[in-house]
């Protein structure tokens, strides 16, 4: 019997590996075998446009942090400074350490190959992201990029390796999607547009 204080949510996506974990945001540095759970465009007045990448985590370093998600945000533009290094408030194109940082997440997750570089644009085909897997480094951050304190722990992705790569051999990984990590590379689900960023002074 449906009583009106009941409700009913979206349950065609999930399944019961999703159980596995607390739920909840990765707290914890260590090495993680994700897998890209959905992108979502930002974009709003005043902020940085970009795309938040949503990594569910399927193993790792840390056990506790199993089932959990990380939001991984790759940014399409970064915030003009003047000679003193200060906000000007208007924005430009990213650095070149920012594209590199979304070229390295890109060649982990198998979809650009290392002789793309030194073209004056690379295709970055976020479309294709959903479903794929890798292993991050997430590290730990108490300081914003102005050096301020933040006012809780800001976990992020440092780096990110194919599930071959002998550097992470050893991390923890979970088996059956291991299996599955070909065909998922190729998985094209989601229907955001691919975006090209000029990489021509890498």
């Amino acid at each position: 019997m449906f009583d009106e204080l009941d409700a009913v949510i979206e349950g065609s996506d999930t399944s019961q590996d999703d159980l596995k974990g607390g739920g909840g945001m990765v707290e914890k540095a260590g090495y993680y075998h994700v897998r890209v759970q959905d992108v979502v465009p930002y974009s709003e007045e005043g902020k940085l446009p970009n795309r938040r990448v949503d990594l569910h985590v399927l193993a790792g370093t840390e056990p506790s942090e199993v089932g959990k998600i990380l939001f991984h945000r790759i940014y399409l533009m970064t915030w003009e400074r003047d000679a003193n290094k200060v906000k000007t408030g208007k924005m430009a194109p990213p650095s070149k350490g920012a594209r590199m940082m979304a070229f390295r997440f890109f060649l982990g997750m198998g979809l650009v190959n290392k002789e793309e570089l030194g073209q004056k644009d690379i295709h970055l085909p976020f479309s294709k992201l959903p479903n794929c897997q890798a292993i991050v480094k997430v590290v730990r951050e108490d300081k914003d990029s102005d050096g301020k304190p933040l006012d809780k722990p800001n976990f992020k992705v440092a780096e990110t390796y194919t599930l071959d790569d002998p550097k992470v051999a050893d991390v923890p990984m979970d088996a059956e999607y291991l299996t599955m990590w070909e065909s998922e590379m190729a998985a094209n689900r989601s229907v955001i547009d691919d975006i090209a960023v000029s990489f021509g002074d890498v």
